[in-house]
């Protein structure tokens, strides 16, 4: 019925008074009238405001979920780009984190492949685009089960990133993977977490 479908409200401080005032209300045209409870996640790096709407459908894909990025300017948050999951129920865009040209985003609630795992992805900005660099998913017992929840929090800084995996049977916990020239690895990280 579209009663949920989200908003995010901006607010400036004044460093002088102290005093934090309205700035703006966010609320992309193509949200209205739907479900995709954009808000859910947001994080703010700098003058870049990446927000989640994790149930809003793509193209007839039920809560694929999708990103938005916004950029300050002028005064206030304008749109940059829109990234969109492909997978149903997915939920991309539950979790997102900003650091630098990267962003975080986790699509926990939907297994990847038939016997799969719900799945977290990393992507890099060049210029006003970011493209995907990196998706990572469980495996094995773990991964055979969606309520794994694998991405439901995301935390990336510097050339470390870190997945919460609320879930999990034998991985509970955090996975926790490191950048290194450019290539995605694990370290430190039971095996059964995997990226590919």
């Amino acid at each position: 019925d579209g009663s949920n479908a989200g908003s995010v409200a901006a607010f400036s401080r004044n460093n002088s008074s102290g005093v934090w005032s309205a700035l703006q209300t966010i609320a992309p045209a193509d949200i209205s009238g739907t479900n995709s409870y954009f808000g859910t996640a947001l994080h703010l790096d700098g003058d870049f405001l990446a927000i989640g709407a994790p149930y809003q459908d793509q193209g007839g894909v039920a809560s694929a979920g999708s990103v938005y990025i916004f950029v300050y300017a002028a005064g206030s948050y304008l749109f940059q780009q829109k990234i969109v999951g492909t997978l149903v129920n997915a939920n991309f865009g539950y979790s997102v984190c900003l650091d630098g040209n990267n962003i975080a985003i986790g699509a926990p609630f939907k297994n990847y492949y038939t016997n799969g795992s719900p799945n977290a992805y990393v992507y890099a900005r060049t210029g006003d685009a970011r493209n995907e660099t990196g998706k990572f998913h469980l495996y094995g017992e773990d991964g055979g089960d969606p309520s794994t929840f694998f991405g439901l929090s995301v935390s990336l800084k510097n050339n470390w990133l870190f997945i919460g995996n609320p879930g999990g049977y034998t991985n509970i916990g955090v996975g926790v993977f490191n950048y290194v020239s450019g290539k995605q690895c694990c370290l430190f990280i039971s095996p059964k977490y995997r990226y590919f």
